[in-house]
Protein backbone atom coordinates (compact mmCIF):
# COMPACT_ATOMS: atom_id res chain seq x y z
CA UNK A 1 0.00 0.00 0.00
CA UNK A 2 1.63 3.54 -1.15
CA UNK A 3 2.25 6.00 1.41
CA UNK A 4 0.32 9.02 2.45
CA UNK A 5 2.49 11.32 1.04
CA UNK A 6 3.06 9.65 -2.62
CA UNK A 7 -1.21 9.71 -2.92
CA UNK A 8 -2.17 11.29 -6.00
CA UNK A 9 -3.68 14.91 -4.90
CA UNK A 10 -7.17 15.26 -4.99
CA UNK A 11 -8.67 18.60 -5.90
CA UNK A 12 -11.51 19.43 -2.96
CA UNK A 13 -13.38 21.41 -5.93
CA UNK A 14 -13.84 18.16 -7.71
CA UNK A 15 -15.07 16.15 -5.14
CA UNK A 16 -18.79 15.61 -5.35
CA UNK A 17 -20.81 14.95 -2.42
CA UNK A 18 -20.65 11.76 -0.74
CA UNK A 19 -22.87 8.95 -2.67
CA UNK A 20 -23.77 5.90 0.08
CA UNK A 21 -23.31 2.76 -2.34
CA UNK A 22 -21.88 -0.44 -2.51
CA UNK A 23 -18.28 1.82 -4.45
CA UNK A 24 -17.66 4.25 -2.11
CA UNK A 25 -14.89 5.56 -5.04
CA UNK A 26 -17.37 5.03 -8.03
CA UNK A 27 -18.77 8.71 -8.06
CA UNK A 28 -15.39 10.11 -8.30
CA UNK A 29 -13.87 12.00 -10.90
CA UNK A 30 -11.12 10.27 -12.96
CA UNK A 31 -8.52 12.66 -12.59
CA UNK A 32 -8.30 11.58 -9.27
CA UNK A 33 -7.03 8.18 -10.24
CA UNK A 34 -3.71 6.99 -11.64
CA UNK A 35 -2.99 3.37 -12.80
CA UNK A 36 -1.47 1.10 -10.11
CA UNK A 37 1.38 0.88 -12.32
CA UNK A 38 2.74 3.97 -12.02
CA UNK A 39 2.00 4.53 -8.49
CA UNK A 40 5.87 3.52 -7.11
CA UNK A 41 6.60 1.01 -4.08
CA UNK A 42 7.68 1.69 -0.46
CA UNK A 43 11.14 0.22 -0.15
CA UNK A 44 11.63 -2.85 1.25
CA UNK A 45 7.52 -3.69 0.47
CA UNK A 46 7.23 -6.30 -2.02
CA UNK A 47 4.16 -7.06 -4.07
CA UNK A 48 2.70 -10.08 -3.56
CA UNK A 49 2.16 -12.79 -5.81
CA UNK A 50 0.14 -15.64 -6.31
CA UNK A 51 1.56 -18.59 -5.09
CA UNK A 52 2.43 -20.78 -8.35
CA UNK A 53 2.29 -24.32 -6.69
CA UNK A 54 -1.00 -23.61 -5.64
CA UNK A 55 -2.50 -23.40 -9.32
CA UNK A 56 -3.15 -25.96 -12.05
CA UNK A 57 -3.21 -26.05 -15.34
CA UNK A 58 -6.63 -26.13 -16.58
CA UNK A 59 -7.48 -28.72 -19.27
CA UNK A 60 -7.36 -27.48 -22.57
CA UNK A 61 -10.17 -26.72 -24.37
CA UNK A 62 -11.17 -26.31 -27.78
CA UNK A 63 -10.65 -22.30 -27.97
CA UNK A 64 -13.35 -20.46 -29.90
CA UNK A 65 -12.66 -18.85 -33.17
CA UNK A 66 -11.84 -15.76 -34.03
CA UNK A 67 -13.41 -13.07 -36.42
CA UNK A 68 -10.57 -14.71 -39.14
CA UNK A 69 -11.53 -18.54 -38.17
CA UNK A 70 -7.84 -18.69 -36.33
CA UNK A 71 -8.46 -20.57 -33.12
CA UNK A 72 -8.14 -17.63 -30.14
CA UNK A 73 -5.03 -18.11 -28.12
CA UNK A 74 -6.21 -18.94 -24.43
CA UNK A 75 -4.79 -17.29 -21.12
CA UNK A 76 -3.40 -19.69 -18.39
CA UNK A 77 -4.49 -19.78 -15.25
CA UNK A 78 -1.73 -17.50 -13.08
CA UNK A 79 -2.47 -14.97 -16.03
CA UNK A 80 -6.10 -15.05 -14.78
CA UNK A 81 -5.00 -14.68 -10.92
CA UNK A 82 -2.61 -11.74 -11.95
CA UNK A 83 -4.97 -9.66 -13.68
CA UNK A 84 -7.51 -10.41 -11.10
CA UNK A 85 -5.07 -9.35 -8.60
CA UNK A 86 -4.59 -6.26 -10.44
CA UNK A 87 -7.36 -5.55 -11.13
CA UNK A 88 -8.27 -5.93 -7.59
CA UNK A 89 -5.52 -3.63 -7.23
CA UNK A 90 -6.55 -1.06 -9.13
CA UNK A 91 -10.17 -1.18 -7.37
CA UNK A 92 -8.69 -0.87 -4.02
CA UNK A 93 -6.41 1.19 -5.14
CA UNK A 94 -9.42 4.26 -6.21
CA UNK A 95 -11.43 3.26 -3.53
CA UNK A 96 -8.10 4.73 -1.57
CA UNK A 97 -9.25 8.44 -1.42
CA UNK A 98 -12.91 7.91 -1.07
CA UNK A 99 -11.61 5.79 2.08
CA UNK A 100 -9.58 8.50 2.98
CA UNK A 101 -11.95 10.71 3.39
CA UNK A 102 -14.52 9.02 4.88
CA UNK A 103 -11.97 8.03 7.35
CA UNK A 104 -11.45 11.38 7.71
CA UNK A 105 -15.21 12.32 7.91
CA UNK A 106 -15.13 9.36 10.82
CA UNK A 107 -12.14 10.69 12.43
CA UNK A 108 -13.60 14.30 12.73
CA UNK A 109 -17.27 12.76 13.68
CA UNK A 110 -15.66 10.68 16.42
CA UNK A 111 -13.74 13.54 17.75
CA UNK A 112 -16.96 15.68 17.46
CA UNK A 113 -18.54 12.86 19.62
CA UNK A 114 -15.49 12.72 22.21
CA UNK A 115 -15.98 16.37 22.04
CA UNK A 116 -19.82 16.46 22.90
CA UNK A 117 -19.14 13.41 25.19
CA UNK A 118 -16.88 15.22 27.11
CA UNK A 119 -19.29 18.43 27.06
CA UNK A 120 -21.82 16.04 28.19
CA UNK A 121 -19.67 14.63 30.87
CA UNK A 122 -19.28 18.44 31.74
CA UNK A 123 -22.71 19.10 31.58
CA UNK A 124 -23.78 15.79 33.60
CA UNK A 125 -20.91 16.80 36.28
CA UNK A 126 -22.43 20.12 37.03
CA UNK A 127 -25.74 19.11 36.83
CA UNK A 128 -24.95 16.88 39.48
CA UNK A 129 -23.33 19.70 41.29
CA UNK A 130 -26.58 21.10 41.22
CA UNK A 131 -28.89 18.17 41.96
CA UNK A 132 -26.29 17.63 44.91
CA UNK A 133 -26.78 21.63 45.87
CA UNK A 134 -30.71 21.86 45.41
CA UNK A 135 -30.87 18.88 47.40
CA UNK A 136 -28.51 20.35 50.65
CA UNK A 137 -30.76 23.26 49.98
CA UNK A 138 -33.90 20.50 50.17
CA UNK A 139 -32.75 19.29 52.99
CA UNK A 140 -32.23 23.06 54.77
CA UNK A 141 -35.28 24.25 53.45
CA UNK A 142 -37.26 20.94 55.10
CA UNK A 143 -35.20 21.24 58.46
CA UNK A 144 -36.54 25.03 58.57
CA UNK A 145 -40.23 23.89 57.12
CA UNK A 146 -39.76 21.20 60.48
CA UNK A 147 -38.90 23.50 62.77
CA UNK A 148 -41.72 26.32 61.56
CA UNK A 149 -44.66 23.57 61.50
CA UNK A 150 -43.23 22.85 64.83
CA UNK A 151 -43.25 26.43 66.33
CA UNK A 152 -46.95 27.14 64.39
CA UNK A 153 -47.94 23.16 65.87
CA UNK A 154 -47.23 25.02 69.47
CA UNK A 155 -48.67 27.86 68.49
CA UNK A 156 -51.89 26.03 66.89
CA UNK A 157 -52.53 24.33 70.36
CA UNK A 158 -52.32 27.82 72.18
CA UNK A 159 -54.24 29.58 70.05
CA UNK A 160 -56.55 26.16 70.19
CA UNK A 161 -56.92 25.85 74.16
CA UNK A 162 -57.52 29.88 73.60
CA UNK A 163 -60.79 29.09 70.94
CA UNK A 164 -61.77 26.01 73.21
CA UNK A 165 -62.19 28.31 76.64
CA UNK A 166 -63.60 31.03 74.41
CA UNK A 167 -66.44 28.35 73.04
CA UNK A 168 -66.49 27.62 76.57
CA UNK A 169 -67.30 31.45 77.73
CA UNK A 170 -69.65 31.91 74.47
CA UNK A 171 -72.00 29.08 75.23
CA UNK A 172 -72.23 29.80 78.99
CA UNK A 173 -72.79 33.79 77.51
CA UNK A 174 -75.66 32.02 75.28
CA UNK A 175 -77.28 29.96 77.78
CA UNK A 176 -78.09 33.26 79.91
CA UNK A 177 -78.70 35.16 76.57
CA UNK A 178 -81.31 32.31 76.14
CA UNK A 179 -82.55 32.54 80.08
CA UNK A 180 -82.72 36.18 79.76
CA UNK A 181 -84.76 36.00 76.77
CA UNK A 182 -86.73 33.13 77.96
CA UNK A 183 -88.02 35.20 80.96
CA UNK A 184 -88.54 38.43 78.45
CA UNK A 185 -90.89 36.63 76.38
CA UNK A 186 -92.86 35.28 79.02
CA UNK A 187 -92.86 39.31 80.41
CA UNK A 188 -94.05 40.02 76.65
CA UNK A 189 -96.46 36.91 76.71
CA UNK A 190 -98.15 38.74 80.24
CA UNK A 191 -97.67 42.43 78.25
CA UNK A 192 -99.48 40.48 74.98
CA UNK A 193 -102.25 38.83 77.45
CA UNK A 194 -102.91 42.56 79.56
CA UNK A 195 -102.68 44.50 75.89
CA UNK A 196 -105.11 41.92 74.75
CA UNK A 197 -107.30 42.30 77.89
CA UNK A 198 -106.88 46.62 77.59
CA UNK A 199 -107.70 45.97 74.03
CA UNK A 200 -110.89 44.12 74.52
CA UNK A 201 -112.08 46.44 77.37
CA UNK A 202 -111.23 49.81 75.18
CA UNK A 203 -113.03 47.66 72.14
CA UNK A 204 -116.25 47.28 75.07
CA UNK A 205 -115.76 50.68 75.79
CA UNK A 206 -115.92 52.04 71.91
CA UNK A 207 -119.25 50.34 71.33
CA UNK A 208 -120.62 51.53 74.67
CA UNK A 209 -119.69 55.18 73.57
CA UNK A 210 -120.63 54.56 69.79
CA UNK A 211 -123.95 53.53 71.45
CA UNK A 212 -124.12 56.49 73.50
CA UNK A 213 -122.59 58.95 70.64
CA UNK A 214 -125.96 57.49 68.90
CA UNK A 215 -127.83 58.57 71.87
CA UNK A 216 -126.27 61.83 72.34
CA UNK A 217 -126.94 62.48 68.51
CA UNK A 218 -130.68 61.69 68.73
CA UNK A 219 -130.63 63.88 72.13
CA UNK A 220 -128.60 66.92 70.00
CA UNK A 221 -131.60 66.29 67.27
CA UNK A 222 -134.27 67.00 69.57
CA UNK A 223 -132.39 69.66 71.38
CA UNK A 224 -131.64 70.89 68.05
CA UNK A 225 -135.44 71.15 67.44
CA UNK A 226 -136.32 72.63 70.75
CA UNK A 227 -133.86 75.67 70.19
CA UNK A 228 -135.47 76.17 67.00
CA UNK A 229 -138.59 76.33 68.77
CA UNK A 230 -137.31 78.36 71.60
CA UNK A 231 -135.67 80.69 68.49
CA UNK A 232 -138.96 81.16 67.24
CA UNK A 233 -140.44 81.74 70.60
CA UNK A 234 -137.48 84.23 71.06
CA UNK A 235 -138.35 86.01 67.90
CA UNK A 236 -141.81 86.48 69.07
CA UNK A 237 -141.27 87.49 72.50
CA UNK A 238 -138.48 89.93 70.92
CA UNK A 239 -141.35 91.24 68.80
CA UNK A 240 -143.30 91.73 71.72
CA UNK A 241 -140.39 93.38 73.43
CA UNK A 242 -140.20 95.84 71.10
CA UNK A 243 -144.60 96.08 71.64
CA UNK A 244 -143.88 96.93 75.11
CA UNK A 245 -140.60 99.25 74.92
CA UNK A 246 -142.72 101.66 72.38
CA UNK A 247 -145.40 101.40 74.71
CA UNK A 248 -142.85 102.14 77.74
CA UNK A 249 -141.92 104.79 75.62
CA UNK A 250 -145.23 106.51 74.77
CA UNK A 251 -145.74 105.80 78.67
CA UNK A 252 -142.96 107.90 79.46
CA UNK A 253 -143.59 110.52 77.49
CA UNK A 254 -146.91 110.53 79.04
CA UNK A 255 -145.09 110.32 82.30
CA UNK A 256 -143.01 113.67 81.60
CA UNK A 257 -146.19 115.40 80.12
CA UNK A 258 -147.71 114.68 83.40
CA UNK A 259 -144.72 115.58 85.63
CA UNK A 260 -144.24 118.93 83.78
CA UNK A 261 -148.14 119.15 84.35
CA UNK A 262 -147.67 118.61 88.16
CA UNK A 263 -144.88 120.82 88.08
CA UNK A 264 -146.72 123.54 86.58
CA UNK A 265 -149.57 122.93 89.36
CA UNK A 266 -146.92 123.15 91.92
CA UNK A 267 -145.78 126.32 90.81
CA UNK A 268 -149.21 127.70 90.52
CA UNK A 269 -150.40 126.28 93.99
CA UNK A 270 -146.94 127.98 95.16
CA UNK A 271 -148.25 131.07 93.61
CA UNK A 272 -151.50 131.14 94.59
CA UNK A 273 -150.28 130.28 98.39
CA UNK A 274 -147.90 133.68 98.00
CA UNK A 275 -150.92 135.44 96.75
CA UNK A 276 -153.36 134.34 99.48
CA UNK A 277 -150.56 135.32 102.13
Amino acid sequence: MPSRSLRPRIIESEIPAPVICHNPAAKLPASAFIPLAKVPRRAGVKRERPDSSLVTTPRKKQSKATDDGTPAERKTAPEMASEEYYRAGDKAQKALPAADKYRSTIDATSDRMVAMNREQEAALQKARDEIDKLKAQEQDTLGKLRDATTKLRRRLGFHMSALDTMAQKEAAARLEQDAVITALNAQLAEKDAVIAAQSAELTRKATATRAQGADLAEKAADLAEKAADLAEKAANLSEEAAAITAQGAKLCQKDANLSEKNAMISTKKAVTATKKK
